[in-house]
This record gives structure tokens, C-alpha cells and sequence, in this order.
């Protein structure tokens, strides 16, 4: 086993920032006040969570007034679904969602409300006309993701935007993986909601955030008080809230430069594995950089990714474990590939930490994973 261990799961999430963990912990041992509290202590943690807002809306482009805070993107997805849509609604959702999408519109379902999948092209984006067809007059949201968690494909969102806007339905996007690696700026792009995850900016996890642009109507979801513009009650963690803003604003001061080392580090990944004569598909067309996902014919994800790990290289799939037994990924059945495909899907993704030198170990070790996995079925 390799004492160096590599991460390339960046997608699932990231390392938190030096700079981001001190400035937390600066906060928490020094504004310990709830915010909601009238008192000097509170209205100083008060300032501390509307700065953070200020910081997030500044690197987003809205207004103050649209952003709340949430526990994650999971719990923004959820409040966009459950605040909005009522008995009788038609609910449009790509069909390589975010399980926090997917699954909570299926449970909708059971209320009276119509969800409907949309198709997926091959390599993984959605259509404009596929999405058109399914409209009717019921349809109260579409909702799809600017990229794809586990391919990175990029759909189409200022097309599919400005096309709904005629149309007179709402539009969520799951920005998740597109921030600090695609422009986003929610004045100019035609979507009236969308959400964001601290940690996979190099937050922390336990935050994350809901845009809803100005006169978007949703019932909370989480009562009890006023925080949030009453829309999620509950004291606000100030120092999870004040450590994605700050994290937030970095990436997007360096996204540039993060995005040049991304795409060095895939093609020299996509460049090794040619010299070594690894057979692979990739299962999207022009990804984010940094965000690769591969199949490799013949052979099953679960044992390269085990073989991997004990080579020391944390990789991931599309696939779960669930009580031992293997799913396939919903987002590679939505894009209709083969069964051999899907089961031999693995998941790279890479961040600041990674090196030219990683992605040279991790295809040299994928490389000998294969020849070994090979030979032991001859």
C-alpha cells in the first residue's frame, strides 16, 4: 500500500482552506452570541453573518436580499421543491439530477404532484427541444443542474433560461460544481433560483446557500422563528455561514488560475493513460476541467476503485453501496450507456492539492490495476 495517499475526489468534497479553518475558529472563540439576540454580543454576530452574506452576494452578483443561508445544498434543493410546488403542479427535472432533486420529487409525487424526468443526450446534457416538449400549462419548475456532479457536463442553462422565461415557468439550477469553475452571475443569468455548497469550495460542510431571485414566492420548510427572511428557522451557524463566503470569494479571485491547473492535471491524465495503452471511454463531452468521469470496458468499478485505494488514491463512483450490494448510477442510466459502461464507471476529480506527479501515479496505477485485474481472469 502506498504511504503517500492522493486525493482526486474533490467533487464529493474538498479540503477545507488553511486560511478559511482559522478565520472560523477566530469567530467561534470570539462571537459566541446568537445573532437573533438584541444585545451587543449578538447584534457584533449579527454583523459577522450579514458581512458574510455581502461577501457571498458580491461573488455571486445579487442582491442581499436573495441569498439565505442553508445547512447545504441538499437542504436548498429540498426548500426549492417542498416550498414551491403544490398539488396539481407538473415538476420538470433533468434525469442525471442530484439525488436531493430526484428523490424529493418522486416523494412529491405521492402529494398530488406530477414529476417527469428529462432525457439526457449520451454525453450526459440536456436539450432545450426535450425540455420544450414536455411543457404544459400545469409545469410550475424545471429544474437543471449548470454541471453535472459526477460526468461535469455543462448544460445549457442561459438557453434553457431564457427560453422558460417566455414560457412563464420558474427555473432552478443546482449550481454546485459550478462555482469557482464557471463565471456565475446571478443578475445576468436567467434562473430565478439556484444553489451552492460550502464544501465543495473549500468550505466547511454543514453550509451552504439558496438564491431566490426577488419576487419568487416558498413557503418555509423549517419553522419555529424569524432568521433567514423567515424562511428557515433555527440560529444560524455564523462561522460556518462567515467560512464559505470567505471561501467562496478566494476560489473565485483565483478561478482562473484553478481552472488552468485543472485542465493541465486532465490532459496530462487523459496524455498518461494513452502512453500506456489503457482502453477508457469518457462519459462526457468538454467537462468542467478537473472533473473526469471514465469507463473502463471489461472491468468492474468497484474493484479498481478498491485496488486503487490500497495503492493509495482516493477515487470515487457513480455507484453506491448499498447493504453490500452494488447500484448502478442513475445519472449513466439516464444517459442510456451500456451496461458494461456504467458498471465500470469511475469518478476523478482534482483540486489544488494534486500535482503533475499525482496524475502520473494514478494512471500508472490504473494502468497495472488493469493488467493484473486482466491476468487474474485469464
Amino acid at each position: 500500500m502506498n504511504s503517500h495517499r492522493i486525493y482526486c475526489d474533490h467533487a464529493a468534497t474538498t479540503p477545507l482552506d488553511s486560511r478559511v479553518a482559522h478565520f472560523m475558529c477566530d469567530l467561534d472563540r470570539n462571537f459566541v452570541a446568537n445573532p437573533s439576540s438584541p444585545h451587543f454580543e449578538g447584534q457584533r454576530a449579527k454583523a459577522i453573518l450579514e458581512t458574510a452574506r455581502r461577501r457571498l452576494c458580491k461573488v455571486l452578483n445579487c442582491n442581499r436580499s436573495e441569498i439565505i443561508f442553508t445547512s447545504s445544498a441538499t437542504e436548498a434543493n429540498n426548500l426549492v421543491l417542498r416550498g414551491l410546488l403544490k398539488s396539481g403542479d407538473h415538476v420538470l427535472a433533468a434525469g442525471t439530477e442530484h439525488p436531493s432533486i430526484l428523490k424529493t420529487a418522486e416523494q412529491l409525487s405521492n402529494l398530488g404532484i406530477e414529476f417527469e424526468r428529462i432525457p439526457s443526450n449520451p454525453t450526459g446534457t440536456i436539450r432545450l427541444p426535450d425540455i420544450l416538449a414536455r411543457l404544459k400549462s400545469e409545469t410550475r419548475l424545471v429544474s437543471i443542474q449548470y454541471v453535472n456532479h459526477e460526468t461535469g457536463a455543462v448544460n445549457p442553462i442561459h438557453e434553457i433560461g431564457n427560453r422558460l422565461k417566455s414560457q412563464q415557468t420558474l427555473f432552478h439550477s443546482d449550481m454546485v460544481q459550478a462555482l469557482g469553475k464557471k463565471a456565475i452571475d446571478l443578475t445576468a443569468l436567467p434562473v430565478d433560483m439556484a444553489s451552492f455548497s460550502s464544501h465543495k469550495v473549500y468550505g466547511p460542510k454543514g453550509a451552504g446557500a439558496l438564491f431566490i431571485r426577488q419576487g419568487t414566492l416558498l413557503d418555509p420548510q423549517i419553522t419555529g422563528g424569524n432568521q433567514e427572511q423567515r424562511l428557515r428557522a433555527g440560529t444560524e451557524n455564523v462561522s460556518a455561514a462567515a467560512g464559505f463566503a470567505l471561501a467562496a470569494e478566494q476560489l473565485e479571485s483565483s478561478r482562473d488560475q484553478y481552472c488552468e491547473q485543472l485542465h493541465t492535471l486532465t490532459l496530462l491524465f487523459f496524455q498518461t493513460l494513452t502512453e500506456l495503452s489503457v482502453s477508457y471511454i469518457a462519459n462526457s463531452k468538454n467537462p468542467v476541467p478537473g472533473l473526469i468521469n471514465l469507463s473502463f470496458p471489461g472491468f468492474v468499478a468497484e474493484a479498481l476503485l478498491m485496488n486503487l485505494d490500497l495503492a493509495g488514491v482516493a477515487a470515487s463512483t457513480g455507484a453506491a453501496c448499498s447493504s453490500g450490494s452494488f447500484q448502478a448510477s442513475s445519472v449513466l442510466q439516464a444517459m442510456d450507456l451500456s451496461d458494461d459502461r456504467i458498471k465500470s464507471a469511475v469518478r476523478f476529480s482534482f483540486g489544488w492539492d494534486n500535482t503533475p506527479d499525482d496524475v502520473v501515479y494514478i494512471a500508472q496505477s490504473i494502468s497495472e490495476i488493469c493488467h493484473r485485474l486482466e491476468v487474474k481472469t485469464e
